[in-house]
C-alpha cells in the first residue's frame, strides 16, 4: 500500500498538474507547445505504481508488486521515460529486497 503522505502530497499537486491542461472540446488536453518537465515524467510513474497496488478508485484487489513493476517496464519507452523506470526498478528493488 502507498503511505498517505505520498496520497496527500500528489493531491496537493492537481492544482497544478491540472492548470497544465485545457478543456476546450470537453477532453482535457495539452496546452500548446507544452513540454513535460522532469516531476510530470516521474509523477506519471508514480501515479501507475500507486493505481496498481491500491484499490481506492477502481474496486478491485491491488496487483502483487513483481505484476506492477512489470506492467511498468513493459511501458518503458513508449509511455514512461526509459531512465527514469530503470532508477525507479532499482530503487523498489532496494525497498523491496524480497521481491
Amino acid at each position: 500500500m502507498t503511505p498517505p503522505l505520498f496520497r496527500s502530497y500528489v493531491v496537493s499537486l492537481m492544482p497544478i498538474i491540472i492548470r497544465c491542461f485545457s478543456a476546450s472540446d470537453g477532453h482535457p488536453s495539452v496546452v500548446k507547445d507544452w513540454q513535460q518537465c522532469l516531476s510530470n515524467l516521474i509523477m506519471a510513474i508514480l501515479d501507475t505504481y500507486d493505481t496498481l497496488r491500491t484499490s481506492l478508485i477502481v474496486p478491485r484487489s491491488p496487483l502483487p508488486f513483481e505484476k506492477v513493476l512489470d506492467n511498468i517496464s513493459q511501458l518503458k519507452g513508449t509511455q514512461f521515460h526509459t531512465l527514469l523506470v530503470d532508477n525507479f526498478m532499482s530503487l523498489m528493488r532496494q525497498v523491496h529486497p524480497e521481491h
